[in-house]
């Protein structure tokens, strides 16, 4: 039988966004979570926010600011268009 780990957790690691826990691997052979989640987001059921920073020179200030919980969602810098 598996045994389930537990351990505390601080406020701070509480404090960001939930992870999606689709299904153990023990449970699924197939790639069926990964076809359904693609399908809503086509679909857009699923909503993410992303957080988009302008030029590679801006990147080491967005990087503190995701050490600090200042960004939501995805964290993105983009460099060129």
């Amino acid at each position: 039988m598996g045994g389930t780990a537990v351990r505390s957790a601080s406020a701070e690691e509480l404090s960001g966004t939930p992870p999606i826990i689709l299904h153990s691997p023990k449970q699924h052979t197939s790639n069926r979570p990964g076809r359904d989640v693609s399908a809503w987001l086509q679909a857009g059921k699923v909503k993410y926010r992303e957080d988009i920073v302008e030029g590679l020179a801006n990147a080491p200030m967005a990087f503190i600011g995701l050490l600090k919980g200042r960004n939501f969602g995805k964290l993105l810098v983009r460099v060129s268009q």
